[in-house]
C-alpha cells in the first residue's frame, strides 16, 4: 500500500544523498509513474491514482528553476495548488507508464490495466493531454517458460531511439504464483526488451 511518496536530492557526481523531501501523503495518487522536463521551465511529475478495478494518470508540475519550491496540479481544465480527483487524464494504465516528447510530439506509453499483456501507445496534444489515437505496439509473452509468468511496467527508452526510428521497451516479468519457478528459471523474473517499428 501506497503510503506517501519523498524525493531524495543527490549530490553530483557521487550520488549521495543530500536531502530527502516529503513530498505527497497518502495512497490516493502514487506519484511514481513518469517523469517529464519541458521545454517550457517546468518539470511535469505524473502520477497513478488507483481504484479498484482501474487506473487513472494524473499530473502535476514544479519550476525546473527550483525544483518542488512550488507544486501545481492539472485539474482537468487548470492548475490549481490542491490535488483534485477531476484531474484524471487518462485511464486503463499500469502503474508504470512513459510520457515523452520525440520531433516535436508527445507520447504516453503504457502496459494496460491489471496486469494485461498488450502495450499501447497514445498520442497526446500536450503534457495534459488529451491521449488520442491510442494503438496497440505489442503484445509480450503470458508465459516464458513452464511456469505461470505476468507482464508489467513497460517502459518506453526514447533516448535510444534507433537510426532507422526504431523504439526500444522494456518490461518485466514475475511469477505469479508462489513456488519455485524463478529459483529453477531466472529468466522468469528479469526484464526484456524489444524493437519497435511505426509506432509513429
Amino acid at each position: 500500500k501506497t503510503v506517501g511518496v519523498d524525493v531524495a536530492i543527490l549530490n553530483y557526481p557521487d550520488l549521495s544523498i543530500k536531502e530527502i523531501k516529503p513530498f505527497s501523503t497518502g495512497d490516493a495518487v502514487n506519484w511514481v509513474s513518469a517523469v517529464y522536463e519541458g521545454d517550457d521551465g517546468y518539470i511535469y511529475i505524473y502520477g497513478a491514482e488507483s481504484t479498484k478495478y482501474n487506473k487513472f494518470a494524473r499530473v502535476c508540475r514544479t519550476p525546473a528553476s527550483n525544483p518542488l519550491s512550488t507544486v501545481a496540479y492539472f485539474n482537468g481544465t487548470a492548475w490549481t495548488s490542491t490535488s483534485e480527483k477531476n484531474g484524471r487524464l487518462l485511464g486503463g494504465l499500469s502503474e508504470n507508464f512513459s510520457f515523452f516528447k520525440y520531433q516535436d510530439k508527445y507520447y504516453l506509453l503504457s502496459q494496460e490495466n491489471l496486469l494485461g499483456p498488450n502495450i499501447y501507445l497514445y498520442d497526446a496534444a500536450s503534457p495534459t493531454g488529451p491521449f488520442t489515437n491510442k494503438r496497440l505496439v505489442y503484445t509480450t509473452p503470458t508465459t516464458v517458460s513452464t511456469w505461470n509468468v505476468v507482464t508489467y511496467n513497460a517502459t518506453a527508452h526514447p533516448e535510444f531511439i534507433s537510426a532507422d526510428g526504431k523504439l526500444l521497451v522494456g518490461y518485466c516479468t514475475n511469477e505469479i504464483e508462489k513456488g519455485t519457478g524463478i529459483w529453477k528459471n531466472a529468466d522468469t523474473y528479469r526484464p526484456y526488451f524489444v524493437w519497435v517499428s511505426n509506432w509513429q
